[in-house]
């Protein structure tokens, strides 16, 4: 029989659903030109209450994206009742007041033990580079040091390593309402992918042990000058793994999971006690 305690806890976690339905939320409208925003439950309330952040955050974005086209003269027809009819001061008070409640719910699912800390850090990273990380072009990248690209380069424009996944994003800092898709990849040899952490050193032709994002997308930029963010130097399989694990599973899509994937990197870097990327090695 379960002890007053559990009753109590049952009554807590009634009151706080109870809560929740009582219309936590509103709506936020969706047009043409805006997405739109509405609550609803997924498996856990961290995960509904992020979803709702999710959406309210891609409605601000859109209605950003509503102004700059009204700025220049040219707003795309599915916009242009919004902007004739001057709401958007208001939709744009909607939805700023619902990303406030919905990241205060959603802080405070991770103030009580539940959700994950990796899927805000990512959703909410601004998308500026990081002080640890050093930014190429491919070309560039390569030519530094040719250990970089894939074995036919330049015949085939890639760069090599291991990858550990391809969703990432970033957020362009000016026009936010564009995201690009980037790649994280990790330059080591096979043993050490396969988890023989034992630290070798060799006559310096051995992998390079960086970590870097490439942007893969949109597809129509200039290969050689995609960019190349250097995450940093990880030269464990264990590192790697604690650094991207849970944001590769949990938040590699969120809107700036590159910004939180290379304060991760860095984070771990520094625990393992090797240099950050902007140093020279």
């Amino acid at each position: 029989m379960a002890d007053r305690s559990e009753f109590d806890r049952g009554f807590e976690e009634g009151l706080r659903l109870g809560r929740v339905e009582g219309h936590l939320f509103e709506d936020l409208p969706r047009t043409g030109a805006l997405p739109g925003a509405r609550f609803a439950f997924y498996r856990s309330l961290f995960d509904s209450y992020a979803d709702y952040e999710r959406q309210a955050i891609a409605q601000l974005r859109a209605i950003q994206h509503v102004r700059w086209s009204a700025r220049r003269g040219d707003p795309d027809p599915s916009s242009r009742a919004e902007v004739e009819a001057v709401r958007l001061d208001e939709l744009e008070a909607a939805a700023s007041r619902e990303l406030w409640r919905a990241r205060v719910a959603v802080d405070a699912e991770l103030e009580a033990g539940r959700g994950r800390a990796c899927v805000v850090e990512a959703m909410r990273a601004q998308p500026q580079t990081p002080a640890s990380v050093a930014e190429y072009a491919m070309e560039e990248f390569v030519a530094e040091d040719r250990r970089r690209g894939v074995f036919d380069w330049p015949a085939r424009l890639d760069l090599g390593g291991a990858d550990f996944g391809s969703a990432w994003s970033l957020e362009d800092p000016f026009r936010r309402w564009l995201t690009t898709g980037w790649r994280i990849s990790w330059l080591c040899d096979h043993d050490k992918f396969m988890g023989d952490d034992e630290l070798v050193h060799g006559d310096g032709d051995e992998a390079t042990a960086e970590v870097y994002a490439l942007e893969v997308w949109p597809r129509d930029v200039d290969r050689r000058e995609a960019r190349v963010w250097l995450l940093g130097k990880l030269h464990t399989r264990a590192a790697v793994d604690r650094a991207l694990d849970d944001l590769q599973l949990h938040a590699m899509r969120e809107r700036n999971s590159v910004v939180a994937a290379a304060e991760a990197v860095a984070r771990i870097s520094a625990e393992e006690g090797w240099v950050a990327a902007s140093e020279p090695y």
